[in-house]
């Protein structure tokens, strides 16, 4: 089998016949076709683009797969840009009061009520 790559979306399509002008996966005109091809080769066959051209099941086997990794979309940043917002105007305004939750804890109200005795630790070296 042979196969011609997308130059829109990488998409590997499986060259059967000369016919083979649009992409499979995103239906746009493929640049490197047949047809095309034959125009400025008019003298080879079928036979002489695929090897020549088109990519063959070994070269497909034989390289990995890379993903290509995406860069962030505007939603992402949008979502980042409001969490962010959000946080902060938590920290400004509670940030104290989160800091001696986390710090002491909650002291029971008998505790702060009671009467409380102060003394000097004297002899203590």
């Amino acid at each position: 089998m042979h196969f011609l790559k997308c130059n829109n979306c990488g998409f590997l399509n499986e060259v059967k016949t000369e016919y083979l002008v649009f992409c499979q996966k995103c239906n746009k005109k493929l640049a490197n076709n047949f047809r095309e091809w034959q125009v400025r080769n008019p003298e080879k066959t079928l036979d002489d683009f695929k090897a020549l051209i088109c990519v063959s099941d070994a070269e497909v086997n034989s390289n990995p797969v890379v993903k290509k990794t995406r860069p962030r979309s505007l939603r992402y940043w949008i979502g980042f840009g409001i969490t962010l917002t959000i946080a902060t105007i938590i920290g400004q305004l509670f940030g104290d009061k989160l800091v001696e939750l986390i710090k002491f804890g909650k002291t029971s109200k008998n505790v702060m009520e009671q009467e409380w005795i102060s003394e000097n630790m004297a002899g203590m070296d």
